[in-house]
Parts: C-alpha cells; structure tokens; sequence
C-alpha cells in the first residue's frame, strides 16, 4: 500500500467518524483539521481506526495534535509505523 491509499483510507475514516465543518473531498491534504471540527475524541476515534487498519500502535508521545492536524500529518505517522513493523521483520 502506498500512500495514496493511506490518504484515501484516512480521509474515508474521517468521513466516518466525524462531521466536519466542510465536505473531506474540500479539504486540502495539508489543512489543519482540528479547526474544521475535529476535537480530542475524534482524534481518538480516527486513531484507534488506524490502528486497527494497519495492525499498528500509536506510542503515547505521537498522539498530539502536531503529529495528527492534517491528512498528511497523519499519512506520516501511519507510513512511520508501517516502516518500523517492516523493520521488525
């Protein structure tokens, strides 16, 4: 999976799980989405959602609004996971 297809996954579980200010396909990859409706609990929400997509698990320090503001902020940190996972094979 390339991360076309991170984007996409995330931006559909967006789309789930949270009612944002504007439609996701209006959204911009680098537009902070925290102040377009996302708070703390969807943030988790969309996580937990990650993790359970790509058999990852977030480590507590990543889990701050930096590291999960935008769509290519979380494509980031989902693309890190996986790598570390790869490298432990």
């Amino acid at each position: 999976m390339g991360s076309n297809n991170v984007r996409e996954t995330i931006r559909e579980i967006i789309y789930n799980l949270v009612e944002l200010k504007k439609p996701i396909n209006e959204i911009d990859d680098n537009e902070n989405i925290l102040i377009l409706g996302m708070d703390s609990i969807s943030i988790l929400k969309v996580v937990t959602e990650l993790e359970d997509e790509y058999n990852i698990e977030f480590d507590d320090e990543d889990l701050n609004y930096d590291n999960l503001k935008s769509i290519n902020s979380m494509i980031d940190c989902v693309e890190k996971y996986r790598r570390m996972g790869m490298e432990e094979r």
